[in-house]
């Protein structure tokens, strides 16, 4: 299960350990693509079947994407649950192909498309809304974290695409006594909810990015201000802007 502090000190898996910080590639965690037990969820295709487990191993070898699939040429594979962790910028946690500050143009470690921000924000621009309908995993999805038995003032965001969201939720409700929310499409008109002008979660609220970037944990009270849109670097070798965390149970 993807579990991050705060959150893994909150709803806390049966078994395992819990998340790891700013760490680009971490230890224990969840991955995609191989497995199928409770808290599983697949799509399938004319040319693959892909599925999201919430105990899966990862690993596997690396492939090519295929001439004339979307990104064709790529890499894509391989990676594994301990190499799962990123921290709370994009572009952190690959386990391969990790290159520069920007995330657009590089492999699929777990063969999932990376989350999609706002336009010219760190590269990302190739996996917005265009793609949104031919995501592996299905489209870009959210859903809220909220326990039965009371309404707390924060709120957890899950952030991926369909499959993923769908099957660490579907770990969640029976294991950590969370409430069964609708997943929903994270585009607004087309607009994601991520980019600070429609909904909540907004990037600087992102606590860890995961898998490579195809999966992330928000927290409403947490405020990277490094993440902000304004702050993103111009090209792929402008070093990122530093850390600056606030949230009252962490330091800033």
């Amino acid at each position: 299960m993807i579990l991050s502090y705060p959150f893994n000190s909150i709803f806390r898996r049966k078994g395992g350990d819990g998340g790891h910080g700013d760490s680009s590639e971490g230890s224990k965690g969840s991955s995609s693509s191989s497995g199928g037990s409770k808290g599983s969820f697949s799509l399938s295709s004319s040319k693959s079947t892909l599925t999201a487990s919430s105990s899966s191993r990862g690993g596997g070898s690396v492939t090519v994407i295929p001439s004339g699939s979307l990104f064709a040429g790529r890499l894509s594979g391989g990676a594994s649950r301990e190499q799962v962790y990123g921290n709370s910028r994009i572009g952190s946690g690959y386990s391969y192909g990790g290159y520069g500050t920007f995330y657009g143009g590089r492999p699929f470690p777990y063969g999932f498309y990376p989350v999609y921000i706002a336009p010219e924000y760190y590269g990302g621009d190739e996996y917005g809304p265009t793609i949104n309908g031919n995501r592996t995993g299905g489209p870009l999805s959210t859903a809220i974290v909220q326990p039965l038995i009371s309404s707390p003032q924060d709120s957890y965001y899950l952030i991926g695409d369909q499959a993923s969201v769908s099957a660490v939720l579907a770990f969640l409700v029976p294991n950590c006594g969370i409430a069964n929310v609708t997943v929903t499409n994270t585009y607004v008109n087309g607009t994601s909810v991520l980019n600070g002008t429609a909904l909540v979660p907004h990037p600087e609220q992102v606590v860890q990015y995961y898998r490579a970037c195809s999966f992330a944990l928000a927290l409403s009270s947490y405020n990277n201000s490094a993440a902000l849109l304004s702050r993103a670097p111009a090209s792929n070798d402008s070093a990122p802007p530093p850390s600056r965390r606030t949230h009252p149970s962490l330091s800033a």
